[in-house]
């Protein structure tokens, strides 16, 4: 999360910004799957995924990208922006978040 905040506010500082869409993201890539046994796996859980096929989850079929892998090409010319926490770390830090509430 600290990264995204400190892109949009150098984003917000480049007058060279303004008006232009930017994605801020990783270039690293996983599987919604992946993602869920991951998660499952950090926080010990015992639930079982559960697919979902598509026209029940989204509807109507429509031509989708398989993939999606963001450009960071322009924010890092714009600002030098790149991320710095990984996928695990940014997934620890909400899971030890959540775990306080509970708390």
């Amino acid at each position: 999360m600290g990264d995204l905040v400190e892109a949009i506010i150098s984003l917000m500082k480049r007058e060279q910004a303004a008006g232009k869409v930017y994605n801020i993201g990783s270039s690293q890539e996983i599987a919604i799957e992946d993602l869920a046994d991951r998660i499952i796996e950090m926080t010990g859980s015992k639930s079982k995924k559960q697919f979902v096929p598509y026209e029940v989850a989204y509807g109507r079929p429509i031509e989708d990208m398989m993939r999606r892998v963001p450009s960071l090409e322009r924010i890092k010319k714009t600002i030098g922006w790149e991320p710095k926490t990984s996928l695990t770390e940014t997934l620890q830090l909400i899971i030890d978040n959540e775990m306080r509430k509970k708390d």
